[in-house]
């Protein structure tokens, strides 16, 4: 890549780029995505030793990085305190790719950098994982036990989870749409939901 007068520090490019997120207005989850996946980006360059100046970094350590992560094994403590091993999935790669691009497009944009050093890499999307929806049964099993509290003496919390389960059952809300529901959203007439989904846009569920 060629060298920019404008250039900064890579570290400040990514502060620069998470607080814009914040300015924004991008959730808060949004946000420590991207906290999460670029520190990680961070301590991997430090380590290697690279340039830190972002003008200077090339695609190719762009993939050295990319197949680490898609290949690397590692160790972390359960809930337990025994320890669990895990080798990543070359699907792993595909959320460090796409924070990266969106890091240095965004980089491209404030002039900071001349070109995208990303922009020669073809990285393809995985799959989205199979999804196996509840059967009837398991569902009705679950209505179930919330009768059993309406029941027994703990009806509050059995009509509210079933309230819970069967919006989810005939609306197919996200679990964190469905937590930041209040009762303004709720139109009972015309059966229908307020929703806030992601990138905080408003949506009519019914």
């Amino acid at each position: 890549m060629g060298q920019n007068d404008k250039a900064i520090e890579l570290q400040e490019l990514v502060e620069g780029f998470l607080f814009s997120l914040q300015a924004e207005g991008k959730a808060p989850r949004t946000h420590q995505y991207y906290v999460k996946l670029l520190r990680h980006f961070l301590r991997y360059v430090k380590s290697q030793g690279w340039p830190s100046r972002v003008d200077l970094l090339e695609s190719k350590q762009i993939r050295y990085f990319l197949a680490w992560t898609g290949s690397r094994s590692y160790e972390y403590t359960t809930g337990n305190g025994s320890r669990r091993f895990v080798k990543s999935k070359p699907s792993t790669a595909w959320p460090y790719f796409k924070a990266l691009r969106r890091l240095f497009n965004w980089g491209v944009e404030q002039g900071f950098l001349t070109e995208n050093p990303t922009r020669e890499i073809r990285f393809k999307a995985p799959p989205p994982p199979p999804v196996q929806p509840y059967s009837l049964e398991e569902l009705q099993r679950l209505l179930a036990v919330c009768e059993l509290h309406v029941r027994t003496g703990a009806r509050f919390t059995g009509l509210r989870n079933k309230a819970m389960l069967l919006v989810f059952i005939d609306s197919a809300l996200r679990l964190t749409e469905l937590a930041k529901l209040r009762i303004s959203d709720l139109d009972l007439e015309q059966r229908r939901i307020r929703v806030i989904g992601k990138g905080n846009k408003v949506g009519i569920c019914p």
